[in-house]
């Protein structure tokens, strides 16, 4: 059975009201299950690219992704190139670039796969803490408070 998770009020003000945007990205930001990353660089240079990209408070992003990086306990392949890291880990960074954007939206597609059990609590807790609105697809249903579940099953 897979699961979709809505968390949050930003969504029912979204379906009430219209949002004027020039780009559906300021709005929402989308973690796949898999990171798509530039392998040749490193976490940093991946931040910075990624960066380049939005329009971002570039000293709230880096602020942020800080948090990130310590939760994931990323600090020590500070240097190192993605494509030597593990899938794990390169998700965890994803996960890290995409949840640092200030957005109304965060839309996850089984963010929880490739991660290891503590990482999974670690991003259950801070998903369930915060106060920004998540949809969450995944078949496990176990590691996310929420309050509107959408069951899609054959």
């Amino acid at each position: 059975m897979q699961y979709g998770y809505a968390r949050g009020s930003a969504i029912n003000m979204n379906f009430n009201r219209n949002i004027e945007v020039q780009n559906i990205n300021e709005i929402h930001s989308f973690v796949e299950d898999t990171p798509q990353l530039m392998e040749n660089l490193s976490i940093r240079d991946n931040m910075n690219f990624f960066l380049s990209l939005w329009k971002e408070d570039r000293k709230k992003y880096k602020i942020k992704f800080e948090f990130f990086l310590k939760m994931f306990k990323l600090d020590r392949y500070n240097g190192e190139s993605i494509k030597n890291l593990s899938l794990g880990t390169k998700q965890k960074v994803f996960i890290s670039l995409m949840l640092s954007r200030d957005v109304l939206v965060y839309i996850l597609d089984e963010p929880f796969n490739s991660l290891d059990k503590e990482s999974q609590i670690a991003l259950s807790n801070y998903i369930n803490r915060s106060t920004k609105s998540f949809i969450v697809v995944s078949h496990d249903n176990s590691k996310i408070n929420y309050n509107r579940e959408i069951k899609l099953g054959r």
